[in-house]
């Protein structure tokens, strides 16, 4: 192979993990892993996409084999780590020890106020909502991504949605539909 064609590919991977660093590490948190935990498991799935970085890259969703292959390793870390707080409310008060991403980017009150509602939603849905709203993945990758099938998606972005309306309806005090 010239020299060129792997300069050419390095870069390729080099803007892949730029484009998808963050949204990744979000979804890590999303999923209910610790933010200190979360940065390292992105490290090591991209370390693994990029020892493979010639197959991968010729797949129809590159960024869907990403996300599948953190989860999977998230899967590993909570395996020999178990975490607790993985469901219902006990995720709720898990990610509320975290800092809220909002403070950090200075993100105005109604989306502060969105990202607490956000956070009660269960975990599926969480993820779910992350993929397809977040980062706009099709409800193909987002299925791929969370092995589940399209149905799931549809059904868990629908009730997460509906979640959503529901406790926007409280804040603002209006308890009637």
């Amino acid at each position: 192979m010239p020299s060129w064609a792997g300069q050419f590919r390095d870069e390729e991977f080099s803007e892949f993990f730029r484009a998808w660093r963050r949204p990744l590490v979000g979804y890590l948190i999303v999923s209910g892993c610790p933010a200190h935990e979360a940065d390292d498991i992105a490290q090591e799935s991209f370390l693994a996409v990029r020892g493979r970085w010639d197959h991968v890259r010729g797949l129809d969703q590159p960024k869907a084999y990403l996300f599948k292959v953190a989860l999977r390793r998230l899967a590993r870390a909570r395996k020999r780590q178990p975490l607790e707080v993985l469901s219902g409310q006990e995720s709720v008060e898990h990610l509320a020890a975290f800092p809220d991403p909002a403070d950090a980017i200075g993100v105005s009150e109604e989306q502060a106020d969105l990202m607490a509602m956000i956070r009660q939603l269960p975990v599926r849905q969480r993820q779910v909502f992350f993929l397809r709203v977040g980062l706009d993945f099709s409800e193909a990758e987002t299925a791929q991504i969370l092995m589940i099938s399209i149905g799931t998606v549809k059904s868990q972005l629908h009730e997460a949605k509906k979640k959503l309306a529901e406790l926007a309806r409280k804040s603002r005090g209006d308890d009637t539909r």
